[in-house]
């Protein structure tokens, strides 16, 4: 009876969590698929003698407070963000809209495709996008100059002068005749990113251009430091938000000291700066597209060594990035060597399942569990059956059975290796001509 109040409570917790935050079950967004099975499994790593006010605050946050903007969500926000700036009287001729920057502009921006999203979610011209890189790359190069790194010893200020001089010629000619500026971007934790991006750029800027911020999430920290950033540049402008939040802890100093302890001894290994998310922000938000870094870090930050810790809201490109596995990397090998001796369908996922279990008996069943998750992309089911069919363990270990059925395939003592080789000899040879009849 108790196991069947705690399933009940565990489904009641994640019904609150799509509900609260207006998402539909079948939305199929990389973060909610299977979301009940790998919340179980999230909940289920936490070590034993951890400090039940750990679970306790994951369930309830989830339940209560944390925040995930799904794609629909954010469109909805920018049609209502757009509605008001025309009500306000705002020509949309007169406007063009910009991404914010890192200081690194060959790095992954989450604004830039926020952008996009603006223009399309609001039918508008993309000819109303003004692109920074070139001031932004301008500007970084000259400084690494002057701070003597290696690699831009020659860009002196003579380059330095007649490349920004060139850009604000730019500048002038793109925003001429227009009155606002809006800089676009989903979540602000410490304001650091769109500070500095304004201190860049707003030299360039023409005398009398409104510039408008506008954030999806930002912290009141962060909405004071970029007001207060638009004052001391001199700049003309507003920042807005659409939603804001303090610190998760801001009430609670015990419970912060014991969430700090966990995830400096479980999910980092140590305290560093994304302990309670970057710069201790202690926010609890994630996108469609990712997990801002400021957010409590057990939610987004995993550890491979042990014990292992695998997050519910990864960070994108992060996450996987140090499995113990050539088998990630190489599971579509086996996939295809498997095709060629005709074992295709629910039959290849079993035994590339059984083949995986074969080769990593020693590892943890959380660490199986993540790279099982990518080379069964996802699809719980074909462990669930090969547990029923007793080929597997509930620890995810290969049983006599599960050796047995590998051995009527022949495929027991075959290895990462040989089809590595057999893959590299015929299928990187095969004929790629095709034939186009109409």
């Amino acid at each position: 009876m108790e196991q069947e109040e705690r399933r009940q409570e565990f489904s009641e917790i994640v019904d609150c969590f799509f509900k609260r935050n207006n998402l539909s079950p079948s939305l199929d967004e990389h973060y909610l698929r299977h979301f009940r099975r790998k919340f179980g499994r999230f909940l289920s790593q936490i070590p034993e003698g951890t400090d039940v006010r750990v679970k306790n605050m994951i369930l309830m946050c989830i339940r209560n407070d944390y925040i995930y903007y799904s794609r629909q969500k954010i469109v909805e926000i920018f049609r209502a963000f757009h509605r008001k700036l025309m009500d306000n009287g705002v020509d949309i001729d007169s406007c063009l809209f910009a991404s914010v920057l890192n200081k690194q502009t060959h790095k992954h921006n989450s604004s830039i495709a926020l952008s996009a999203l603006y223009l399309e979610a609001n039918e508008l011209d993309n000819r109303l996008s003004i692109y920074f890189n070139s001031i932004i790359d301008i500007e970084m190069s000259y400084r690494n100059h002057l701070n003597g790194k290696e690699g831009f010893e020659h860009y002196n200020q003579n380059i330095f002068e007649k490349e920004s001089h060139k850009e604000r010629s730019r500048c002038t000619k793109l925003l001429r005749g227009k009155k606002y500026l809006l800089l676009l971007d989903d979540y602000t934790g410490t304001g650091g990113t769109i500070r500095d991006f304004l201190q860049i750029i707003h030299s360039y800027l023409p005398e009398g251009i409104f510039v408008i911020v506008f954030c999806i999430h930002a912290t009141e920290d962060a909405k004071i430091i970029l007001e207060n950033t638009l004052r001391e540049l001199n700049i003309t402008g507003q920042f807005i938000k659409y939603e804001s939040s303090t610190k998760y802890f801001r009430d609670n100093p015990e419970l912060e000291r014991i969430i700090t302890e966990f995830e400096s001894t479980v999910v980092h290994n140590r305290e560093d700066n994304y302990t309670l998310g970057y710069n201790k922000t202690e926010s609890v938000v994630t996108t469609y597209r990712n997990t801002p870094n400021n957010t409590l870090s057990l939610f987004w930050r995993e550890n491979l060594n042990e014990p292992v810790w695998y997050p519910i809201f990864p960070r994108s490109g992060k996450s996987v990035s140090r499995t113990n596995s050539r088998w990630v990397a190489c599971s579509n090998q086996v996939r295809w060597f498997l095709s060629t001796r005709g074992i295709v369908g629910e039959e290849q996922d079993k035994l590339l399942l059984l083949m995986y279990l074969r080769d990593n008996s020693r590892i943890s069943v959380a660490l199986k569990e993540i790279e099982l998750d990518k080379i069964l992309c996802y699809n719980p089911g074909i462990i669930q059956e090969c547990q029923t069919m007793s080929l597997v363990t509930d620890n995810l270990e290969l049983t006599p059975q599960g050796l047995q059925f590998l051995s009527g395939k022949h495929l027991d003592s075959i290895n990462l290796t040989e089809i590595e080789r057999e893959y590299e000899v015929k299928a990187l040879k095969q004929d790629l001509s095709i034939k186009i009849d109409f």
